[in-house]
């Protein structure tokens, strides 16, 4: 098999002018979208500090009265956070229809006013490529925003509570940022290749005549390959950034542990250290789907660009 990704690797990251269109077509919705998810960031740590204030206080034998009136400020925040991303994932989810919605119209238009595509390359992208990169432009701002704002909040209470637990979160996310810049741009040239094999089959296959079958069913075992070959990297990589983030627990409790024994910190701090971390998970796979899910909408825009001159 041609590898079918060689002439796409070197342009594999995704072209800016599609954050620019992205901003002509939803700039306005973007913007409220934008300050939900800095709310959502701001409060990330509220929680933590809560949790920390009760496990102390447990400990120093706070009155029932602190208990309740500290449980229903913890209960108020979670409520309002949860309200927030409510609204946000709406937010999202509407900007990304009036976009998909956009892009259906604009290629219409063009077929109606240029020389057609083929059939089965005008399909795809009015179907699939359409919901993708539609989709794609309901989180292309607050998404990053809300869980990268989390993330260093997150980070930033851990490290003020107790510096050397800062640290060990610190090695748990570097790694991991590491392993997916490196895993990525190679998933992104594949995405690249596959989509091609996909549409020249599909051109194949409307077209007609005696050899299109046995073309489209090579370009079709081609893209079984290829995507194979994405599966491997995307399911190693995954394994290696969990299994970081359990060795990053481990490490937090075994050291948060030696500094209450020295008297260095409290029981407080590290329970709050630990959930934390475990908060840390969700943001960060997040924000690893988004810039995998970035590069391969990216790809699709520049292929479709071409399509389309």
């Amino acid at each position: 098999m041609t590898d079918p990704t060689a002439d796409a690797a070197a342009g594999a990251m995704p072209p800016h002018r599609l954050y620019r269109r992205i901003i002509e077509v939803t700039g306005v919705r973007q913007l409220g979208l934008v300050a939900l998810a800095l709310a959502i960031a701001a409060l990330a740590a509220a929680p933590l500090e809560l949790q920390k204030t009760i496990v102390n206080g447990l400990a120093e034998k706070m009155t029932v009265e602190e208990l309740v009136r500290l449980s229903a400020v913890y209960a108020g925040v979670v409520l309002l956070v949860a309200g927030l991303k409510l609204a946000l994932g709406y937010g999202v989810a509407r900007t990304g229809d009036y976009a998909t919605r956009h892009i259906r119209e604009r290629l219409l238009d063009r077929e109606a006013d240029r020389e057609p595509l083929a059939r089965g390359t005008l399909v795809t992208m009015l179907t699939s490529e359409a919901e993708t990169i539609g989709g794609f432009a309901g989180t292309a701002f607050a998404l990053p925003v809300v869980q990268a704002g989390t993330l260093l909040s997150v980070l930033a209470f851990i490290t003020a509570s107790q510096p050397m637990l800062g640290l060990v979160a610190l090695f748990v996310v570097a790694p991991q940022a590491f392993i997916v810049l490196a895993v990525q741009r190679r998933v992104t040239a594949l995405v690249r290749g596959r989509v091609q094999l996909i549409q020249r089959a599909s051109d194949s296959l409307v077209a007609g005549g005696d050899s299109a079958a046995a073309g489209s069913r090579r370009d079709f075992d081609d893209v079984y390959d290829v995507q194979r070959r994405i599966n491997r990297l995307k399911q190693g990589s995954k394994f290696a950034l969990n299994a970081l983030s359990t060795l990053g627990l481990v490490a937090t409790l075994a050291l948060g542990g030696w500094l209450v024994l020295k008297g260095s910190t409290d029981v407080g701090t590290v329970v709050a250290a630990l959930g934390g971390l475990a908060r840390i998970a969700k943001p960060w796979s997040d924000l690893v789907a988004f810039y995998r899910q970035w590069s391969v909408v990216g790809a699709r825009f520049d292929m479709m660009l071409k399509r389309l001159r």
